[in-house]
């Protein structure tokens, strides 16, 4: 049975298996000053345990990720422009042809 949403965020923060909205993560949330003095060991748990979250004033302020991680999810994604230039279908019905004239003027009151 899933956990339901805590009732105070001090609970939130205390539980390694919170879940919400029917996702369920095993994460570890860690104060800003804890995290400062055990900074060896939040980097040890980003590497063996995935994504550590360190918090300030109660709030998640950053995420600690491995390099393997970062990497796997940190790759840029196309743009739109690239997206479409790679298609290899022709777009030119949905696209349609640039006009070559001037643009119309307008007059400013």
């Amino acid at each position: 049975m899933p956990l339901r949403d805590p009732p105070n965020q001090r609970f939130w923060l205390d539980r390694p298996d919170y879940c919400s909205y029917g996702f369920c993560v095993n994460v570890k949330y860690w104060q800003l000053q804890e995290a400062k003095n055990r900074f060896s060991e939040v980097v040890a748990q980003a590497i063996k345990h995935g994504a550590q979250t360190v918090t300030k004033h109660g709030k998640p302020a950053v995420i600690i990720v491995s390099v393997e991680e970062y990497q796997r999810h940190g790759t840029p994604r196309k743009t739109l422009f690239q997206a479409l230039r790679e298609c290899p279908e022709d777009l030119s019905s949905v696209v349609g042809k640039r006009l070559k004239g001037l643009p119309r003027s307008i007059q400013f009151e």
